[in-house]
């Protein structure tokens, strides 16, 4: 199936998810305010209020990252959240026949969620139910109040979890409400004026990599070496991490209208990844395929924040090994020299 059958099939699902009788009508007005309200990059600060499978326990606490996107021409809300070391997507639309905002959540961890999206006042009410990683069923009701001229959102969040009630809040603040991605060549050579050269990172272990001498919680230097090659068509990177070398080819895929990048390392993993731009100097990075030498699967995604000078590199993320979240990522590479 295309990509673009398998998304209309996609939104076709869910302006066919069943609705309360009871939920609260909205308007299209309604939906493109929403829309507008978590359009953006976001940066938020999580505490998990209950043990959740493949995410963290009770009391954990994470730094998360989601970027809001308005796509199919006005008609879907794409939202991208990343964080402890899980991925979720959470499609929103607006159902004109039942005058309903409706949405579907999905997250990498197996948690699926169905609800639906009213104003009441001032305030945004979500409603849904879903299941868990553990299959269980679960009943939600979220609320979300902003703030800061529409840049800061403070949710309210209440869950229920086989009769078992828990609630939390989280802040969410925009730090960037432009997200609209150079495309084609133009996108690749954005990316690789800002990389080619040569840089050094100080590199802190999230694990115990494999062929790595210095374990978990460990510091080494790292060295990369970003280059233009096939006549300005691919970047080729040559990286140094502790024990380990890698080289990799990132190239503009225009079937998949996406930057890639595939790699590997000297201990035997592999890597693709796509790439694309969040706002002025910050990039992420997601992993679609990635593996140990041992076939273990390697998840999450990174965010690369440039300085405005171009001489400074900041690498965050999570991280998954194996399906389990690693501790979050932070690393910092400054640029040393040209390459030509």
């Amino acid at each position: 199936m295309n990509v673009r059958v398998a998304q209309s099939v996609f939104l076709a699902s869910i302006l066919l998810l069943p609705v309360s009788a009871h939920a609260q009508q909205s308007t299209r007005q309604d939906f493109e305010e929403f829309a507008a309200l978590m359009e953006g990059r976001w940066i938020g600060e999580i505490v998990l209020s209950t043990d959740v499978k493949g995410i963290g326990k009770s009391g954990d606490k994470s730094t998360g990252y989601a970027e809001g996107r308005i796509c199919n021409d006005g008609h879907l809300l794409l939202i991208d959240v990343f964080h402890s070391g899980a991925h979720g997507n959470w499609n929103i639309v607006y159902n004109s026949a039942e005058k309903r905002i409706v949405t579907m959540w999905v997250m990498s961890n197996g948690n699926v969620d169905q609800s639906t999206i009213s104003k009441r006042g001032s305030t945004w009410v979500e409603s849904g139910v879903g299941s868990d990683a553990e299959s269980q069923k679960t009943e939600f009701k979220n609320e979300l109040s902003v703030a800061d001229a529409g840049n800061t959102h403070h949710w309210n969040l209440t869950q229920t979890v086989n009769g078992t009630a828990s609630k939390r809040t989280e802040t969410w603040r925009r730090v960037d409400d432009s997200v609209e991605p150079a495309q084609g060549a133009e996108a690749l050579r954005e990316f690789g004026d800002l990389l080619v050269g040569r840089w050094v990172g100080d590199v802190t272990f999230i694990a115990d990599w494999p062929g790595q001498v210095v374990r978990l919680d460990g510091k080494v230097i790292a060295y990369d070496e970003y280059r233009w090659i096939n006549d300005g068509k691919a970047i080729q990177k040559t990286a140094y991490v502790g024990t380990d070398s890698s080289c990799s080819i990132i190239v503009w895929n225009a079937y998949a209208q996406r930057i890639e990048e595939f790699g590997s390392w000297s201990a035997g993993g592999t890597a693709l990844s796509s790439i694309r731009k969040t706002s002025d100097r910050v990039w992420s990075l997601h992993l679609h395929s990635a593996t140990l030498v041992g076939g273990e699967p390697v998840g999450g995604g990174l965010v690369l924040t440039f300085s405005e000078d171009g001489q400074k590199r900041e690498v965050t993320g999570q991280i998954t090994l194996d399906a389990k979240p690693l501790k979050e990522l932070r690393d910092v590479y400054h640029k040393v020299s040209a390459v030509k």
